[in-house]
């Protein structure tokens, strides 16, 4: 009779520590999603606007155009245009896996235009000759042929983010005209590829510079403070 129990006993032990088995399982297999779920893609939605600009017509009939904070496409021999490069933050330990267009808010500039090249780089002594790219200058083609580039990861300190070229005038060379693209709304897929230190989170050396150069700071830089109270790392003070 106890051989029995002691069977019975063995038996629903043998059933219990089973069960607890396959729960642990779940629990690994639930565990597993979560951290797939935490590495896949997400994605962040920015807006980029032009500026104001103006176009300045040369006596013999070449046009400029400068466009306020903006810089120009500086490629000796092509159309100089307006462009700027954007640093768009992703949150802590993100990379970028693509840039896409989603919108867009375009019109046409009145008039026909014969937009001036780029001069060549010079070390300003030396006159430096060079060709106007014909290929473009007889193209169909708008130029540039994108509204955007992506040009890459960018680091500063803790902050990650996105370089991404806005070049607003598209020029149409065989006729002269111009479109400006108002704005245009980019969808950024990004994912986590490491998980930053608490202290390397505290460390806020750059943060009135990130502050000044990442366009939406604002609504990234909360993802930038530690959840728990950390010494930051050691800065110092350098004189050169």
């Amino acid at each position: 009779m106890k051989k029995k129990i002691l069977g019975i006993f063995v038996c629903m032990l043998l059933i219990a520590t089973a069960f607890s088995v396959i729960g642990l399982a779940e629990d690994d297999k639930i565990k597993a999603v979560t951290i797939l779920a935490e590495k896949e893609s997400r994605s962040l939605i920015v807006t980029l606007e032009s500026e104001p600009y103006t176009i300045t017509t040369s006596f013999d009939d070449k046009t400029e155009i400068n466009m306020i904070e903006y810089g120009s496409i500086l490629i000796p021999g092509n159309p100089k245009l307006p462009s700027k490069i954007f640093n768009i933050g992703v949150p802590p330990g993100g990379e970028v896996v693509s840039v896409e267009l989603i919108s867009e808010n375009h019109e046409v500039i009145p008039g026909s235009y014969n937009i001036v090249p780029a001069p060549p780089f010079s070390n300003g002594v030396d006159t430096v000759k060079y060709d106007v790219n014909e290929e473009i200058y007889s193209s169909l083609d708008p130029y540039p042929t994108t509204v955007f580039d992506y040009l890459g990861m960018g680091q500063l300190r803790k902050y990650s983010f996105a370089r991404v070229r806005f070049s607003p005038i598209s020029y149409f060379p065989i006729s002269g005209k111009l479109k400006i693209y108002k704005e245009i709304t980019l969808k950024i897929d990004y994912k986590i590829v490491k998980e930053l230190s608490s202290e390397l989170l505290a460390d806020r050396t750059m943060d009135d510079t990130a502050s000044e150069i990442i366009i939406n700071y604002q609504s990234i830089y909360q993802s930038y403070i530690p959840s728990s109270p950390s010494h930051p790392l050691d800065t110092y003070d350098y004189v050169i």
